[in-house]
């Protein structure tokens, strides 16, 4: 399932298109991320090897995400070579490895802050982040604040 912005009325165009990402000009990567490995099932993204290779990186990077990922560790768990891993999500999903999993972990966030309590920087660890650099990716992606975004969470989704 996709991120969707809140259903506050934030225009859609909060989450910003990213250039060089592949696939139809009008998915975002935050959109084909948060939908893998399901939407590499269904789009014209390159078949076989290379769809497969794509469908285990993005499963382990999403279940892992708090994991202190690097390139190298990336590969060694999925039994590629570096530059196969670059190779395999640039022609998926049109991000690297490591843009793939900062997309990932701001996604969780959100997910996160729409549904919990959580102080920001509990929600920041619970993605692998210490809360200063979390806020700046997020602010990246959504352009707000973890904080700005918590506010404007519609109140069905709130606790309490």
């Amino acid at each position: 399932m996709s991120p969707k912005p809140p259903a506050d009325g934030t225009p859609e165009n909060a989450l910003p298109r990213q250039p060089g990402a592949g696939g139809s000009g009008d998915r975002r990567p935050d959109d084909v991320i948060s939908e893998c490995p399901d939407i590499i099932e269904r789009t014209a993204v390159p078949r076989g090897v290379t769809r497969g290779h794509a469908v285990v990186v993005l499963r382990l990077l999403s279940s892992r995400l708090a994991e202190p990922w690097t390139l190298d560790s990336l590969a060694e768990a999925v039994h590629l070579s570096r530059s196969q891993v670059v190779r395999v999500l640039e022609a998926t999903v049109g991000l690297s490895p490591m843009a793939c999993l900062r997309q990932l972990r701001v996604q969780h966030m959100a997910r996160l802050l729409a549904s919990t309590d959580l102080p920001v920087a509990a929600v920041a660890r619970a993605v692998g982040w210490d809360a200063k650099y979390a806020s700046r990716a997020f602010r990246a992606v959504y352009g707000m604040s973890p904080t700005e975004f918590r506010r404007q969470r519609p109140p069905l989704l709130r606790d309490g």
